[in-house]
């Protein structure tokens, strides 16, 4: 759903099921450096409104060194 409602990129199918096994599972947070599509400030604001309609929680998108 998110390559569809354009959060990410058609090409990016394999970091679309990574946010969405993270959101369905309730998880707090995803920890990437994949700064091309998942941990970026578009991707981050546009996520919550999508899983709000998909009644599932929004994990925190961050960085290893963020967590720490």
């Amino acid at each position: 759903y998110y390559i569809q409602t354009g959060i990410l990129p058609q090409r990016s199918r394999v970091d679309g099921i990574h946010i969405a096994i993270a959101s369905l599972n309730n998880m707090d947070f995803i920890i990437s450096l994949n700064f091309k599509h998942i941990n970026k400030a578009n991707t981050k604001i546009k996520l919550e409104p999508i899983n709000v309609i998909l009644d599932c929680s929004t994990p925190m998108i961050c960085t290893p060194m963020e967590v720490i």
